[in-house]
């Protein structure tokens, strides 16, 4: 284990009450000293009053919806995760009225590497191209299945382009699945993403492409297209989609400072953090850092890609993804300083050489990526994840971060510090009759087991 000056950029100095959740003077950003010292004023958030144990499957809607038929709240496109550019738009460039006049099929690693001037294309139109859509994102998970001989031969790209008479219109990060049955479409990297969606011109109607975009599918040779992780106000939402199958909790921060933000937080859990910040400190000498360079970055990897692998052990198959998807996909994003409009932002809590707790993620203008934590289960009993969740909640609150976004996982401790959330829908579509009747018998099987 490295020391703690050669992990990175120390920040909060001085005792444990004193690195966590202090207030000083001004705003404070990402990476910023805290000095002085002063009481812990770390507080939860209070979730709204439901019947226990029922809040957590209420799926609120970002603040600035508006109604998109009765008993639905669709979010503006912005106001949620995955609405930002990947290249800075230039005067948006409207679908055009003449419709689909082409449709290309990217099925090479040498063609996707080309395709990044399709995604600029797009960015350039005006195209909402989230993290989880980025050119750089989508081809780092590429290159690590790729990379491994026998997943190469599981996995297909059949990426869709479709154009207009002003160039890209539309484009479909898709991937064959041959190993199962019936063979079928994914997103690309669902497996590594939080949100997947098509990404479109602005005015593109999904149902006008989506004819051009089932046709070009099914000359992958897959039986079905199995489109998971949309959001609400993703184009493929307005295309038929089956129930909610996940929830993405987010803090909504906009317009409040950190001294608002602390208003709403239950004195219970408020009280709670004080104590397990005084337990934490009674044991050790703790810091809250930032890793800003690639060798500190690539070491909180392996650190989380380790704990992973513990909480991992006897599923074969988690494992396998873990470690020939994930390890070598986050080391190469994680590597460099982000992806697109999205800035890597890799935490920590330290006492000496020890990492206590390490959060992997991205901070955007609208966003904080809650992406991937991991914690030492040597300090179990401290809580030191939950100490370092709440910290960066903090720092985005102060650094004027509109949305702490805590992404896909119904986790328990999430549900702690909020009851707002977003649902995610599957799109599911047969291509071949094969495929049709696997899903119709799905959805018979589904309903008898309750589903």
């Amino acid at each position: 284990m490295e020391t703690a000056a050669s992990w990175g950029r120390r920040t909060n100095r001085g005792d444990g009450h004193a690195r966590f959740g202090i207030r000083s003077s001004g705003s404070r950003g990402f990476g910023s000293a805290v000095g002085g010292s002063g009481r812990l004023r770390a507080r939860p958030y209070r979730p709204a009053k439901h019947a226990a144990g029922h809040h957590r499957r209420r799926a609120a809607i970002d603040p600035g919806a508006h109604a998109a038929g009765p008993g639905r709240l669709i979010p503006p496109a912005g106001a949620i995760p995955g609405n930002r550019a990947g290249a800075a738009a230039t005067a948006p460039v409207p679908f055009s009225a003449s419709g689909i006049t082409a449709t290309r099929i990217v099925a090479t690693a040498d063609g996707l590497r080309a395709a990044r001037a399709d995604w600029d294309a797009l960015a350039r139109r005006g195209a909402a191209i989230g993290l989880f859509q980025n050119h750089e994102w989508l081809s780092a998970w590429w290159n690590a299945v790729a990379a491994d001989g026998a997943l190469s031969q599981r996995y297909a790209l059949h990426v869709v382009v479709l154009d207009d008479a002003d160039g890209p219109a539309a484009i479909a990060p898709l991937a064959l699945r041959r190993d199962r049955w019936p063979k079928r479409l994914h997103w690309m990297a669902a497996d590594v993403s939080d949100y997947c969606d098509l990404i479109a011109a602005p005015g593109a109607d999904p149902a006008q492409l989506w004819p051009a975009l089932k046709g070009a599918m099914a000359l992958s040779g897959a039986g079905l297209a199995e489109l998971t992780q949309i959001r609400p106000d993703g184009a493929c939402a307005r295309l038929e989609t089956g129930a909610s199958a996940a929830l993405s909790p987010y803090i909504d921060l906009r317009g409040r400072s950190w001294e608002q933000v602390e208003q709403g937080f239950s004195s219970q859990l408020r009280q709670e953090m004080r104590r397990k910040s005084r337990r934490l400190t009674k044991r050790v000498a703790w810091n809250y850092v930032e890793f800003t360079d690639a060798a500190s970055r690539l070491k909180a990897v392996d650190f989380i890609a380790a704990q992973k692998r513990a909480q991992l052990a006897g599923d074969a198959r988690a494992i396998e993804t873990h470690e020939r998807v994930f390890v070598p996909f986050a080391r190469a994003v994680f590597a460099g300083d982000g992806v697109g409009a999205a800035r890597a932002h890799v935490s920590a809590l330290i006492a000496g050489e020890k990492l206590l707790a390490v959060h992997l993620g991205f901070v955007d203008a609208e966003r904080f990526y809650y992406y991937v934590p991991a914690y030492n289960p040597e300090f179990q009993a401290d809580s030191p994840g939950q100490l370092l969740i709440y910290e960066l909640v903090r720092r985005a609150a102060e650094a004027r971060v509109p949305v702490f976004d805590m992404l896909r996982g119904d986790y328990p401790y999430k549900w702690r510090l909020t009851d707002q959330s977003v649902e995610l829908r599957t799109l599911a579509q047969g291509l071949t009759p094969v495929g049709a009747a696997y899903l119709t018998l799905k959805k018979i099987v589904g309903r008898a087991r309750g589903r």
